[in-house]
């Protein structure tokens, strides 16, 4: 169990311990309770919850490795340097996802990407998931900017550089969204129109082998009076005249696809 500065209600103080707590401000009527929780990127993806208690003596900042409240001072400089370092690792994360999203076009315009339906649906997920973040982050921001602005020590100017930072990376996550939109909405009209192409190249070959498979039809079935069944160059005559027809059809073909091309 944390050892809290002052007296806190069990329920706030479980809000504190929890490291994935959504961003919320709580008004009571000793103390202020802020979290904020934002997406962060050390080795992989996580998620961090940023807790600060807001007293009219002191405010606190709970350090989670510590696991102990560290003072932020009676002012709101500290505790606006605390904030602000951590919205920073959000831009700075969302730059390089910007950065990630480029790399993977690239690869994926080169043909170097192998199982591109999984790592979309990885990135997509993961944006998702931040654009959400970083929107309740602001919806909490302007709630707490609300409640302390007429406070005479408030750093307004500064708060707000804050809140507007939040509002930013929610537009550079909706922007990367869009992109990956955009790759997916590609990356199926390719595949439509090689799915068309194949089709259309065996639409070809069926041109061309349909009639011949209706002459083999023709001349095996077995009934008397067939042509040049009694013919001694009868299977030649037959032979010869469906590979005429095979190249006649083909050349047909070929100018076809020609003209289409160019």
């Amino acid at each position: 169990m944390i050892q809290a500065p002052f007296t806190i209600h069990q329920l706030h103080i479980e809000d504190i311990l929890n490291p994935v707590h959504p961003s919320a401000f709580i008004l009571e009527d000793d103390y202020n309770l802020l979290i904020v929780r934002l997406p962060s990127f050390l080795k992989e993806f996580t998620v961090t919850s940023y807790p600060f208690l807001l007293h009219k003596e002191q405010n606190y900042f709970y350090e989670r490795e510590k696991e102990e409240f560290i003072s932020l001072g009676i002012d709101f400089q500290h505790f606006y340097k605390q904030l602000d370092a951590c919205v920073d690792k959000v831009v700075d994360m969302l730059l390089n996802a910007h950065e990630d999203i480029e790399l993977y076009e690239e690869n994926f315009h080169a043909s170097k990407m192998k199982n591109f339906l999984y790592e979309w649906h990885n990135k997509k997920k993961e944006m998702l998931y931040i654009h959400r973040l970083v929107i309740q982050a602001v919806r909490v921001m302007s709630s707490f900017i609300t409640a302390y602005h007429e406070d005479g020590d408030f750093l307004y100017n500064e708060f707000h550089d804050i809140l507007e930072h939040l509002e930013r990376s929610e537009r550079s996550a909706q922007s990367a969204l869009s992109k990956l939109d955009q790759i997916y909405k590609f990356y199926a009209m390719s595949t439509s129109d090689k799915t068309n192409q194949s089709i259309f190249y065996l639409t070809i070959l069926s041109a061309i082998f349909l009639p011949l498979n209706l002459i083999v039809g023709f001349f095996g079935m077995n009934t008397g009076g067939l042509l040049f069944a009694e013919h001694p160059h009868g299977t030649l005559i037959v032979t010869s005249a469906m590979l005429i027809l095979a190249l006649f059809l083909s050349g047909i073909g070929y100018i076809y696809l020609k003209n289409k091309r160019y």
